[in-house]
C-alpha cells in the first residue's frame, strides 16, 4: 500500500537555477530511503522532511512519505501520488517517488542531507531529467559532517549518533520516516555546534588597534560615554 502524507514547501527565496548551499539561506531537505533486496526498481520506501532556517534553529515546514512497488497499477499510483498517467506508466517506483518529491520543491535553494549520500546521489543522477531541483541541490552526508566535527567520537549509525548527542524526535510510523526526521534533527544540532565553535573562535581572536595614518598612533575605533567601561571593543 502506498502511504503518502505531504505538505507543500512554501516559497522562501526566489527560484534560481544555481543552488546556494549556505545553511542560513537554503531550505534543509532531509531524506531517507530503504533499499529492498530486489532493488529500487521494484520497490521504494522514501521519506523526507523539509526544515527552514530561523536564526540558529530550524522549523519543520513539510514532510513526505512515499511507498511504491512494481505490483501497483499505474492508475492507483497516479491517483495516490496525484500524478498524470504519462508520468507513471513505464516508470520504476523510485523514478515516480523522486518525481513526487520534486513536485514539492518550488522554492530553491535546497540543502539535501542524508546518511545514504552515495546511494541517493547515484539514484538522483540516474533520474536527473525528472528531478532537476534535487539534482541541483547541494548533497551533504550527515555521517561525514558528524565525523568532521566530532572526530573519532563519532558513532557509525544514526541512532547511536543521536543518543550520544542527546538528539530526540517524535516517534514515526516507519523506520524511513524516523530516519529522515532524525537526519534533519542531527543536522540542525551539528549546525549549532559548528556555529558555536565559529563564534567562540571569533570572540577569542585578538583585535588589532586602528592606527592614525598621519601620526601612526593607535586610535579608538568606538566612542564610549564618560565613565563607561570598554571591554573587547564594546562598551560595558
Amino acid at each position: 500500500m502506498n502511504a503518502l502524507n505531504t505538505t507543500r514547501v512554501p516559497p522562501h527565496t526566489q527560484s534560481s537555477a544555481r543552488q546556494n548551499p549556505d545553511p542560513a539561506v537554503a531550505t534543509l531537505l532531509a531524506v531517507a530511503f530503504e533499499v529492498p533486496d530486489g532493488g529500487l526498481d521494484h520497490r521504494v520506501d522514501l521519506a523526507a522532511v523539509a526544515l527552514r532556517p530561523a536564526g540558529e534553529r530550524y522549523t519543520l515546514v513539510g514532510s513526505l512519505h512515499c511507498v511504491l512497488h512494481a505490483g501497483m497499477s499505474a492508475a492507483l499510483i497516479g491517483e495516490r501520488c496525484c500524478l498524470p498517467l504519462d508520468q507513471v506508466r513505464e516508470r520504476t517506483p523510485v523514478a515516480v517517488a523522486l518525481t513526487v518529491l520534486e513536485g514539492y520543491l518550488t522554492a530553491p535553494p535546497y540543502l539535501l542531507v542524508t546518511h545514504q549520500a552515495p546511494a541517493l546521489g547515484a539514484v538522483i543522477a540516474r533520474h536527473a531529467g525528472a528531478c532537476p531541483a534535487l539534482n541541483a541541490a547541494h548533497l551533504v552526508d550527515i555521517t561525514v559532517l558528524a565525523r568532521r566535527l566530532l572526530g573519532e567520537r563519532c558513532p557509525p549509525n544514526l541512532p547511536s549518533l543521536a543518543a550520544q548527542l542527546g538528539v530526540t524526535t517524535a516517534p514515526r510510523s516507519t523506520r524511513t520516516a524516523m530516519d529522515a526526521a532524525l537526519t534533519g534533527a542531527l543536522y540542525a544540532h551539528l549546525h549549532r555546534i559548528h556555529h558555536g565553535r565559529a563564534q567562540a573562535n571569533a570572540d577569542a581572536r585578538p583585535t588589532r588597534p586602528v592606527s592614525n595614518e598621519r601620526t601612526g598612533h593607535p586610535q579608538i575605533s568606538g566612542i564610549a560615554r564618560a565613565g563607561q567601561e570598554v571591554r573587547h571593543g564594546q562598551a560595558a
